[in-house]
């Protein structure tokens, strides 16, 4: 699951929940943090432990028996660095709304798509 914002996030945690509901599946939280280039990758601008503490506090808001691992990657491209991480064919879902084909989430399911992944599209919670 892909970061995006917290309410679409939380939509794309719970239907990981379901898809993999009776499965040994892991489900993966890929959180890009995107540190400008004054910066070290080591000092993004979002200190590390609230970043941490705000994950917690969405991953709180999941059913019970949802296991998630999340993964806070910085970086200056984050399609890039999630091309990266992913293994071959991964399966991916995104948060976002349904009515901006061309919002961030979009544009990068297509490049996620082009490069090999299968990609679903999760509403908000």
């Amino acid at each position: 699951v892909l970061f995006t914002s917290a309410a679409e996030t939380l939509g794309a945690l719970r239907s990981a929940g379901a898809l993999t509901a009776g499965m040994p599946a892991e489900v993966l939280l890929l959180v890009p943090l995107i540190v400008p280039f004054p910066l070290s990758l080591e000092e993004p601008p979002t200190p590390m432990s609230f970043v941490c503490r705000r994950i917690g506090e969405l991953l709180r808001g999941l059913p019970d028996g949802v296991s998630v691992e999340a993964c806070v990657l910085p970086c200056r491209n984050p399609a890039e660095t999630i091309l990266n991480v992913l293994k071959p064919r991964s399966l991916v879902l995104i948060g976002a709304r349904r009515h901006d084909l061309f919002a961030r989430p979009w544009r990068l399911a297509r490049k996620l798509r082009r490069a090999g992944h299968e990609v679903l599209i999760a509403g908000p919670a």
